[in-house]
């Protein structure tokens, strides 16, 4: 495979963003997009670093997908440079009655350096995934998806239904509603 050559994305902006602008009329979906990048720059620094505990995210997924690039690494170390993004569109809208997940394709090239030697140009895609919460009676199945943690003691929210953190007794404030949050990453 030829890291050089820019990948290509299959924007169905024109297909989705009606839809989601009818279901949520006052998202602003280029900030969506920029908070999207600035979690991919995030994630990076993360590898670069090799401490997922930079990383701002909730999310149980991201931290375990960071972890993985990390382990993979073994010994090495990386640089990153010139991240530039070349575009983020929609690549699939899904709702159903508890959450509404919107899917964005990204296109960026970087230049990269395994053990500080000679850097050489990649071109890179990844789908990140943006939950929205619209019912929380309806998620419980999907909460372990979803890794929210109690913010008092950390322990995992069970139930978004819950007001009270089932072991330290804490009150939690239902933070998952009213926002998109990154719930996941991948390569593409």
């Amino acid at each position: 495979i030829n890291e050089e050559v820019p990948k290509s994305l299959s924007s169905l902006d024109s297909l989705y963003l009606e839809n989601i602008k009818k279901d949520f009329p006052e998202l602003n979906i280029n900030q969506l997009k920029a908070m999207v990048e600035k979690n991919i720059i995030e994630c990076i620094d993360a590898i670069e670093n090799r401490d997922v505990g930079i990383i701002k995210t909730k999310s149980d997924k991201i931290k375990k997908y960071i972890q993985s690039k990390i382990d993979d690494l073994k010994n090495s170390s990386v640089d990153y440079k010139n991240v530039k993004f070349h575009k983020t569109v929609v690549s699939k809208y899904e709702k159903d009655a508890s959450v509404a997940t919107i899917y964005f394709g990204t296109a960026f090239e970087y230049l990269y350096s395994k053990n500080k030697s000679e850097y050489r140009k990649v071109q890179g895609r990844i789908i990140t995934e943006c939950v929205y919460v619209i019912d929380t009676s309806n998620v419980d199945s999907k909460i372990k998806s979803l890794g929210l943690n109690c913010p008092n003691c950390g322990a995992p929210i069970k139930t978004l239904s819950n007001k009270v953190c089932s072991y330290c007794g804490s009150g939690v404030a239902n933070l998952v509603t009213k926002t998109f949050m990154i719930n996941n990453i991948r390569n593409d």
